[in-house]
C-alpha cells in the first residue's frame, strides 16, 4: 500500500505544481482553482486507498475457513469455503509455508483455493475429505516434497497446474 500511496502523492503534487506553473502571473482566482484541484486530488487518493482496504477486508472477512499450524508442521484447515489466493492476496499461512509438512483439511471444506499451498516445498502429504469438490489452479504448485495425496471421488474439478512441479 505504501508504494501506491507514494505514487499517488507524486501525482497530486505534480498536478498542483503543474497548475501553479500554468497559472503563474494570472492572478489569485487561478491559484484558488489550483488549491481546489490539489485538495480534490488529495481526497481522491484517500478514497482510492479506502477502496483498496475495503476490498482486502471484504476478502479476509468472507473467507469461511480457520486454520492452525502445529509445532510438528501439521496445518489443519476447517470451515466451508476456501477462497482463491494469488501473489497479491496470499494464503493466511503463506509466511509460515516453509514449516508446513502435512495438510489436514477437515470435512466440511468444499474447495481448495487457487495458489493455496503454492511453493510449500516442505509439504509431504495432504488429506482431502469427501466434502471437497474443487481443487483450484496451482493449489499445490511447487510442492516439491509432496509424496502422498489421496483425491476422493467427490472432486469433480482440478485446476490447471494444480500439482505442477510436484516431483
Amino acid at each position: 500500500m505504501s508504494c501506491i500511496g507514494r505514487g499517488l502523492n507524486r501525482i497530486y503534487l505534480s498536478t498542483y505544481e503543474g497548475c501553479l506553473a500554468v497559472t503563474y502571473g494570472r492572478g489569485r482566482d487561478y491559484r484558488k482553482v489550483c488549491a481546489l484541484i490539489f485538495l480534490f486530488s488529495k481526497i481522491m487518493k484517500k478514497s482510492l486507498l479506502l477502496i483498496l482496504l475495503s476490498i482486502y477486508s471484504f476478502t479476509t472477512i468472507h473467507a469461511k475457513i480457520t486454520w492452525t499450524l502445529s509445532d510438528d508442521g501439521t496445518l489443519t484447515i476447517s470451515g466451508t469455503d476456501m477462497p482463491d489466493y494469488s501473489l497479491i492476496n496470499n494464503a493466511p499461512w503463506d509466511l509460515q509455508k516453509y514449516k508446513i509438512k502435512k495438510v489436514v483439511i477437515k470435512d466440511g471444506v468444499t474447495s481448495i483455493g487457487a495458489d493455496a499451498f503454492y511453493n510449500c516445498s516442505s509439504l509431504t502429504s495432504v488429506n482431502i475429505p469427501n466434502s471437497v469438490t474443487n481443487i483450484g489452479e496451482s493449489a499445490f504448485n511447487g510442492c516439491s516434497d509432496l509424496t502422498s495425496v489421496t483425491i476422493p471421488n467427490s472432486v469433480t474439478s482440478i485446476g490447471e497446474k494444480a500439482f505442477a512441479e510436484c516431483i
